[in-house]
Formats: structure tokens, C-alpha cells, sequence
């Protein structure tokens, strides 16, 4: 599950100005889907900041659109790579 989460977090985290931000907006419709699958933890208060921190510590709010760009083009790659492989 932890690893998940780590994907989860890369994934969302260059697509809006910081997780704080991106949990203000989803954190509610992430844990309604995620509860479909167990308790989970609310994405708010101390977790936010703390994965917040972690998260502007690896790439930090000024380097989002290079990590944006690098996100799009690694998506853009793995769709190539999943339509060849269907025919």
C-alpha cells in the first residue's frame, strides 16, 4: 500500500500548486473512493503538512512545471508503449 501511495503522490503532486492546495480540493473524494478498499487515512491537518513538506522538499513548488513536463511525457510514453503492445 505504501508504494501505491508514493506513485499516488507523484503522480498528483505536479498537478497543482502544492499538496496542501490538491488536498483542499480532493481529499474528500480521495478518501470516499479509498474507503471503497478499507480504512484509510483522512488526507488533512498533520499529514497534509507533513507530506507536504516531504513532497516540496523533492521537488519544490518553483520546479512543477519541469516536473509537470516530465510527468506528461513519461504518460505520453507509457500509452505509446500500451497501444503497441495491443496490436
Amino acid at each position: 500500500m505504501e508504494n501505491i501511495a508514493v506513485c499516488i503522490l507523484g503522480i498528483m503532486f505536479p498537478g497543482v500548486v502544492g499538496m496542501e492546495s490538491y488536498c483542499d480540493r480532493y481529499s474528500q473524494t480521495i478518501y470516499d473512493v479509498s474507503m471503497t478498499s478499507g480504512p484509510v487515512p483522512k488526507f488533512e491537518g498533520p499529514l497534509v503538512k507533513e507530506i507536504n513538506e516531504q513532497l516540496c522538499a523533492k521537488v519544490p513548488i518553483e520546479k512543477l512545471p519541469e516536473r509537470r513536463a516530465w510527468r506528461d511525457a513519461c504518460l505520453t510514453k507509457l500509452s505509446t508503449l500500451k497501444k503497441e503492445m495491443n496490436n
